[in-house]
């Protein structure tokens, strides 16, 4: 019993190195692009990815698309099998150059990738990421593998329906760390809060300003 229990500890060791060794140190940039790309068009870029690690490392790429973000700013990434539809597909829709590439230490390159819309393509807003990871999982499911990702937003512009509302709008003050309802404007600072719902499947951005004005209408 003894050399089984020490027997698995080594083996745990072992994957924990393995994993550590794994972890690459990638940046990239930059971490989010926005086309309007109109059906059966393109667009080429490129996404500079640099290893700040002191060994050389092989990256694998993958792409994948997404809904939009919660509140917490966190894309919901969907499986391949799990998408409606190829007309909403923009995974599909691009292509990377270079799926795998070496960098060595300290080494930065740039990968071109392309998106092609096709003629098909469902008017309004497209999500999609493309992955960068150091280690590619082929004989297992089950692992944590790092990935790093940059999001690519894709506007097929058409006759869209844009379906918003301002759920809510709250005035705050800070006291002892806590927000509470502002009902006083004699003194700073004073904290806004307000929540943007969008009811459609097109990318919105909304844009408003907040103006005070004062007893004497000075603004």
């Amino acid at each position: 019993l003894f050399k089984n229990k020490l027997y698995f500890i080594t083996i745990f060791i072992v994957s924990l190195f393995w994993y550590y060794q794994s972890m690459a140190w990638l940046t990239l940039s930059p971490l989010k692009y926005e086309f309007d790309i109109t059906a059966w068009s393109q667009k080429q870029e490129k996404i500079k990815i640099t290893n700040t690690w002191n060994e050389s490392i092989t990256v694998y790429s993958s792409k994948q698309d997404f809904t939009s973000w919660d509140d917490n700013w966190t894309p919901k990434f969907i499986d391949p099998k799990d998408q409606v539809s190829s007309e909403f597909t923009l995974s599909n829709w691009i292509n990377i150059e270079d799926k795998n590439l070496t960098l060595a230490p300290k080494e930065t390159k740039e990968v071109l990738f392309n998106v092609s819309v096709p003629t098909w393509a469902e008017p309004g807003w497209h999500y999609a990421a493309i992955f960068f990871s150091p280690w590619a999982v082929k004989w297992s499911q089950i692992a944590v593998v790092q990935r790093i990702w940059v999001l690519i937003l894709v506007n097929v512009p058409w006759d869209v329906k844009i379906d918003w509302s301002l759920k809510s709008f709250e005035v705050w003050t800070k006291t002892n760390s806590w927000l509470e309802a502002k009902t006083s404007f004699e003194n700073f600072p004073i904290t806004f809060e307000t929540t943007f719902e969008n009811g459609w499947n097109i990318h919105l951005k909304p844009k408003w300003k907040i103006e005070l004005i004062d007893e004497d209408w000075n603004v």
